[in-house]
């Protein structure tokens, strides 16, 4: 940017001559080229961060503890967490596994019959009803190995359910049980979360939601890491807006692998919603506001002309002009107020020393 002086010139009089019409000194004007930079559109929402993956572990039938995984441990998904007490669970499988080798004999045993039975028949020995009872005992026998199966099935699921695995890989929390104590069905043990991938969960105004659009940039911070700006995207879009509170609400994902961030932690969110790659800008203090109007000064030569603008959003300092500047234009920054709009104002343009901190 460039300190410029300016001063106005009337009637054709130098500065510094004398007499009632000489010009005044106008104060020093700042000059700021327009620029060209991607322009953003953005809105800002505050959330709290969720682990993508997480759940209470419990029992689903109740038992004597007899191993634990330690907590704070990463496991793989799959891995024991807890073992109850399998001695009963064990032994009602192995009962199964004998009714149903005897539940095969037996069928082994009634099918040999039949058969022999139906080729008796074919040489007209055995009598029709002997037949009939054959076939009545290999469909008993059938049905005894069927329920017989399923018994089998029933003791086995409830063996599976004297130990805890690890539904995915994550992160073991604190035990509320110890190592020899009983636990009941439905009690919670412990929470196993997943934090590698986060979830952010907030809320945008009504007159907005029609700009989201599923993997918009989002961009996030935390007071833990104050310096550090962390980059997902938007994931998910409720479909309905809120009827009490006239917003939609929306989840952003986030990757997690340093482990900087942690479920449960306020954050400050900003999506995307747009950009402009080539969006002209010029500093916020350009713009000079008249008449529900916009009005910036433009040099021409040695003369400041008022230019209505069509403002857009603002991006920090600058302001977005989307219609009536061009690229490699000069505009007052400061001292406009000083400056005519309805007529162009003459200056004498001076470099000066910039001597701000």
């Amino acid at each position: 940017m460039i300190l410029a002086a300016g001063l106005l010139a009337t009637g054709g009089c130098e500065f510094g001559s004398s007499g009632a019409d000489a010009p005044k000194p106008l104060r020093p004007v700042e000059i700021s080229p327009v620029l060209v930079r991607p322009v953003e559109r953005k809105v800002d929402a505050v959330g709290t961060l969720t682990a993508r993956q997480a759940v209470d572990l419990r029992v689903q039938e109740p038992g004597l503890v007899r191993r634990l995984r330690d907590r704070n441990e990463e496991v793989a998904a799959g891995e024991l967490l807890l073992q109850l007490d399998q001695r009963q669970a064990g032994a009602q499988v192995a009962l199964a596994r004998a009714n149903v080798a005897e539940a095969e004999a037996t069928l082994r045993k009634n099918s040999r019959s039949h058969d022999r039975i139906g080729a008796l028949q074919g040489e007209g020995v055995a009598s029709e009803q002997s037949g009939d009872e054959a076939l009545a005992q290999l469909e008993q026998a059938r049905a005894a190995l069927e329920v017989a199966q399923a018994r089998l099935v029933v003791a086995e699921a409830e063996f599976a359910e004297t130990a805890i695995l690890a539904p995915f890989a994550g992160q073991l929390g604190r035990w509320l049980v110890d190592e020899g104590a009983y636990v009941r069905t439905g009690e919670i043990l412990n929470r196993l979360t997943d934090d590698r991938t986060l979830e952010v969960r907030f809320a945008i105004p009504e007159r907005k939601a029609a700009a989201l659009v599923v993997g918009q940039t989002l961009r996030l911070r935390v007071s833990s890491h104050p310096e550090r700006v962390f980059e997902g995207e938007l994931s998910f879009i409720e479909p309905e807006i809120d009827t009490q509170t006239r917003s939609a609400q929306a989840i952003g994902t986030f990757g997690n692998q340093e482990r900087l961030l942690r479920p449960g932690q306020f954050a400050r969110v900003e999506l995307v919603l747009s950009t402009r790659q080539k969006g002209l800008v010029v500093p916020v203090a350009a713009v000079r506001r008249a008449n529900d109007r916009h009005y910036v000064f433009v040099l021409d030569g040695n003369q400041a002309i008022a230019r209505e603008v069509e403002v857009g959003i603002r991006i920090d300092e600058w302001s977005e002009i989307r219609a009536g500047l061009q690229v490699g234009e000069d505009v007052v920054e400061n001292g406009h107020n000083s400056l005519d709009l309805d007529a162009p104002t003459t200056v004498r343009v001076v470099t000066l020393e910039d001597t701000r901190p």
